[in-house]
């Protein structure tokens, strides 16, 4: 697929959903999210649509494509640095948290800062 016709079919896929027409989104996503290298909205709006479903273990692979995306690749936080963290014991280290998508996601995620603190030496949390 050219990359005209993978956003064609990534809008349609979101208009499907959109519509309530749940089963031909999925299987929009499902087509597309296979060029998710070449893609990555692909991925991510694929990873999205399995979260408001509840499907969790299939969800966070493909939502973190968003990373990989145009929009991500711009913002400053994303030149910083430093890799991210896998979420293993780091004694010592300092974690750097930022707030990259709403406001209401930092306050939900806001409540695993002490868990993380808890693995790390130092948690800056920046909102």
């Amino acid at each position: 697929m050219s990359a005209r016709e993978l956003h064609i079919a990534l809008q349609r896929g979101i208009d499907q959903e959109l519509d309530g027409r749940f089963v031909d989104a999925e299987t929009t996503y499902r087509q597309i999210s296979g060029f998710k290298k070449n893609f990555p909205d692909a991925a991510y709006v694929y990873g999205c649509y399995h979260l408001t479903r509840g499907r969790f273990a299939e969800a966070w692979p493909l939502f973190q494509y968003r990373l990989k995306t145009g929009f991500y690749l711009k913002k400053g936080t994303m030149k910083l640095p430093i890799p991210f963290w896998d979420g293993q014991p780091a004694p010592g280290k300092t974690l750097f948290v930022h707030v990259d998508q709403g406001l209401g996601d930092a306050v939900l995620c806001a409540r695993f800062l002490p868990w993380a603190a808890a693995r790390v030496g130092r948690v800056i949390f920046a909102a």
